[in-house]
C-alpha cells in the first residue's frame, strides 16, 4: 500500500501540570494519598509500605509547589479510603499506620494517572528538559545538568517513540490482514483492495483530525458499527453540511482546509467498498472488527506514554 503508519504514532511524553498552588479537595487528596503510597513503594523498592498521618501530609505537601493539604481534608480523605477498603488502618501504640490494600481493576487507570502526575510534579520542582512541539520531556533534571544532558536525552526519547511506533504498526497491520482474510471471497478482489485503502485512510484521518468525538462520525462511514453508541452523541455536535465539516476540522486542528478536503475526498471515493466489505462479514465478525477498528483509531488519535524510572 505504501502507507507510512509511522507518521501516525507520534504520541506524547508530556503531561500538563498545574503549579499554581492552592488547597487540596478531598477527592484530590484521595488520589494523592494512593499516589503517595505507590511512590514510596518505588522509593523503598518494596511492594508493601505503611505511612503515618504526618508522612502522608508531607508527601502531599511536596507534590505541588505552594499547595498545602489541610489536616481536616487529609483526615476526611483517609477516612473515606478506609471505609471503601482502599486503605488498611492499624494502631501501633500511640501511632496510627495506614497501608494500601489491593485495588479493584476499575480503579487502576485513575490511580496510575494520579501517581504519574504526582511523580512529575515532585520531580518538576527540581527541573526539567523537554520540547513541547516534539512531545517529549524528562523531569527531575537540575538546571546545572540541563545543557549537558539535553541532546542525549532527546535522542533517547525519539528512539523510544520510534520503537513503540514500530510495535503499534505491526499490530495494526496484523489487524488489517485478519480483516481482509475474513472478507476474501465475499467481495471482489478490486473491492477488497479499495476497502483496504479506505481502512488505511480512515486510520490516517484519525491521526489528522485527532479528536475522538469528531473522528467517530467518519469511522462509522468507513466501518459501519465502529462508532457504536457514541456516534449519535458525536453527530449531534457535528456540522450538518460537508463544507461546514471540513471548515470545522481545519479550524479545530490548524490544518490547511485543502489538505483536509483531499483526505475526505479519498475516503468518500472508497467508502462504498469498505462498507460492502463490512456488510459481507458474518454479524459477529462485523461487530468484532468494527469495534477493533474504532479502538485502533482512538489510539492513533490520542495515545500518550509516560514511563517512570
Amino acid at each position: 500500500m505504501g502507507t507510512n503508519i509511522m507518521d501516525w504514532f507520534l504520541g506524547e511524553t508530556i503531561m500538563e501540570t498545574d503549579r499554581g498552588g492552592g488547597r487540596w479537595s478531598v477527592g484530590e487528596a484521595q488520589s494523592g494519598i494512593i499516589a503517595g503510597f505507590v511512590l514510596r513503594a518505588d522509593e523503598l523498592g518494596s511492594e508493601k509500605v505503611s505511612m503515618r498521618f504526618k508522612d502522608l501530609r508531607g508527601a502531599l505537601d511536596s507534590m505541588e509547589v505552594g499547595k498545602q493539604i489541610a489536616p481536616k481534608t487529609l483526615s476526611k480523605a483517609l477516612k473515606a479510603l478506609v471505609a471503601r477498603g482502599r486503605l488498611a488502618r492499624n494502631q501501633s501504640g500511640r501511632e496510627v499506620w495506614y497501608s494500601l490494600e489491593k485495588l479493584p481493576r476499575q480503579d487502576l487507570v485513575p490511580i496510575i494517572t494520579a501517581t504519574h502526575r504526582a511523580a512529575i510534579l515532585s520531580a518538576a520542582n527540581l527541573g526539567a528538559i523537554g520540547d513541547l512541539e516534539q512531545g517529549w520531556a524528562f523531569y527531575g533534571i537540575p538546571d546545572l545538568l540541563r545543557r549537558r544532558l539535553r541532546s542525549s536525552l532527546r535522542e533517547e526519547a525519539e528512539a523510544y517513540r520510534d520503537r513503540i511506533a514500530q510495535l503499534l504498526e505491526r499490530e495494526v497491520r496484523r489487524f488489517i490482514r485478519s480483516l481482509l482474510e475474513k472478507g476474501r471471497g465475499r467481495v471482489t478482489a478490486t473491492e477488497l483492495r479499495d476497502a483496504e485503502r479506505a481502512i488505511w485512510l480512515g486510520l490516517g484521518e484519525a491521526h489528522l483530525v485527532g479528536a475522538v468525538s469528531t473522528i467517530l462520525v467518519y469511522l462509522d462511514q468507513v466501518a459501519p458499527g465502529a462508532g457504536g453508541r457514541t456516534v449519535s452523541h458525536a453527530a449531534a455536535h457535528w456540522p450538518s453540511t460537508r463544507e461546514a465539516q471540513i471548515r470545522y476540522i481545519a479550524q479545530a486542528t490548524g490544518k490547511e482546509q485543502t489538505r483536509i478536503e483531499r483526505e475526505v475526498m479519498k475516503i468518500e471515493r472508497l467508502q462504498t467498498a469498505s462498507r460492502k466489505l463490512f456488510g459481507a462479514l458474518p454479524a459477529a465478525d462485523q461487530k468484532r472488527f468494527a469495534l477493533e477498528f474504532n479502538a485502533w483509531a482512538q489510539l492513533i488519535a490520542s495515545w500518550c506514554a509516560v514511563v517512570r524510572t
